[in-house]
């Protein structure tokens, strides 16, 4: 007879693997940038990484496949990395408050 507690945690461990795959990764440099997020997202000045993804999914072309957010000049940016279809990857710039894409870097291939 099968276990079927042991098929379930198999099936959520894939599926929180696939999950995991499936979405980019955000960094934060230490726990102090960490509760200043927490703030920021609170307070209205930095959206959630999701949010900046539906904004931006027009103007990024391929995948993200990890994102930053770090203060520059008193402005929260994400930083993203993204793959194109092509498989090269790019640097995107976007304001965390707006989700305007300030700048994007030159393409390279991949590592």
């Amino acid at each position: 007879m099968r276990n079927p507690f042991k098929s379930a945690a198999v099936a959520f461990s894939v599926v929180t693997a696939a999950a995991m795959l499936a979405s980019p990764t955000t960094f934060a440099k230490d726990d102090d940038s960490r509760s200043e997020i927490r703030q920021g997202l609170k307070q209205g000045d930095i959206k959630s990484l999701s949010e900046i993804l539906l904004i931006s999914k027009d103007k990024v072309v391929g995948e993200v496949i990890e994102a930053e957010i770090d203060r520059k000049g008193g402005k929260w940016i994400y930083e993203l990395e993204v793959l194109d279809p092509e498989g090269l990857k790019s640097k995107v710039k976007v304001d965390a408050k707006t989700g305007d894409v300030m700048e994007a870097s030159k393409k390279a291939k991949r590592d």
